[in-house]
């Protein structure tokens, strides 16, 4: 673990609005967009009567603890960040959160870009659940548009990440195959690690045609009968793009040092048979939830059950949280650091691996490694 300061004045800070992603489908990769805003955070101090006006503020601190990711990065995503103003020119420094009356909230790193980084609080208080805003090592303007280099960091996509099944996909139960959307609470649902299992939380989102033609990127990906290796899925698959299904390899040992991962299917693009659904007029995304995450099997493939890291709590909406919360009230600990069923895979990382096996003719699913 690292503690460092970084500083800012005033024009380097602004609100920003989540506005698109840029896609790109070989080699399949989805940056995200960010455009500074007419609002800036010292307007929350100024509603809250701490200061009278922007000019009042003289300088930004954040002080950020959390390990470097293995590239040298300097804040992984998650990293605690303790925000500060001064109105003395650095003489002293006051809690942002403290005095915007919420000395709860604590942000933390959402992307850090070489010159700039996105910072987000989970707010329960917000229609949207969280928020946040840039700092940047040079002179933001309402308007300025950020955009994402996965090479720096894998993008973390907020409110856009929904890692869920299409309505129509069968679950296996205990009654049999369930289609996901007639699974509720109480259920009981096979699990590979612990077998049955009840359901704890089940809730949908439905996109109708307008949402998906205004934001492409939530469209399902597609995985055709057998495109991950035999019977693998059974039949044809739709997940949304961030859900994780489960890759059994010796390229995924040897990359990861764990024979069993779970890849987004979003980075399955470059495989035959995986396909973004461009013929969707409309999808339900469903969310299965458990004491914990676990790994199901959904037409025949294992995938994840809703794991409930904080990227993925704010895709469920602000409702579904108080839901879940009510539920499991450690979701809200600020060291609330949920245990994956399998290792998570990332990024480019996760895309180099599944090219390795297109390379070399591998199935993802190997009967035995």
């Amino acid at each position: 673990m690292s503690t460092f300061q970084l500083t800012f004045a005033n024009d380097q800070l602004g609100d920003f609005n989540s506005v698109g992603l840029v896609i790109s489908i070989s080699p399949p990769s989805i940056d995200q967009q960010l455009r500074i805003n007419n609002n800036h955070p010292a307007d929350r101090l100024i509603a809250a009567g701490a200061i009278t006006s922007r000019a009042d503020v003289t300088g930004w601190r954040l002080t950020v603890t959390g390990s470097q990711d293995p590239a040298g990065n300097t804040a992984v995503p998650f990293a605690p960040i303790v925000v500060e103003y001064s109105t003395d020119g650095g003489t002293s420094w006051n809690s942002f959160t403290a005095d915007i009356g919420r000395p709860d909230l604590v942000y933390f790193a959402r992307q850090d870009e070489a010159d700039w980084m996105a910072i987000t609080a989970i707010d329960l208080t917000q229609p949207d659940g969280q928020t946040g805003f840039i700092v940047s090592n040079f002179p933001v303007t309402p308007g300025q548009i950020f955009q994402t280099d996965e090479s720096v960091l894998e993008p973390q996509i907020g409110e856009f990440l929904i890692p869920c099944f299409a309505s129509d996909t069968l679950i296996r139960t205990a009654s049999g195959e369930m289609r996901v959307d007639a699974i509720t609470a109480g259920t009981l649902v096979w699990t590979e690690d612990r077998g049955l299992r009840p359901v704890a939380w089940a809730g949908q989102r439905h996109l109708d045609a307008n949402m998906l033609d205004r934001a492409p990127h939530l469209r399902p990906i597609l995985i055709r009968a057998g495109a991950l290796g035999e019977g693998a899925p059974e039949r044809n698959l739709r997940l949304s793009p961030q859900h994780r299904v489960l890759v059994r390899s010796k390229v995924a040992e040897r990359m990861f040092g764990a024979t069993e991962v779970l890849v987004a299917a979003r980075h399955l693009l470059d495989l035959p048979g995986v396909e973004i659904d461009r013929d969707a007029t409309g999808v339900t995304y469903v969310h299965l939830l458990f004491d914990r995450h676990e790994l199901l099997r959904s037409n025949g493939l294992v995938t994840e059950s809703l794991y409930t890291g904080r990227q993925a709590l704010k895709a469920v909406g602000a409702a579904a949280r108080r839901e879940i919360a009510m539920l499991f009230p450690e979701i809200l600990d600020l060291d609330h650091d949920p245990q994956p069923a399998r290792p998570l895979t990332r990024g480019r990382r996760a895309r180099q691996m599944v090219a390795r096996h297109h390379q070399r003719g591998k199935p993802l699913l190997a009967a035995q490694v």
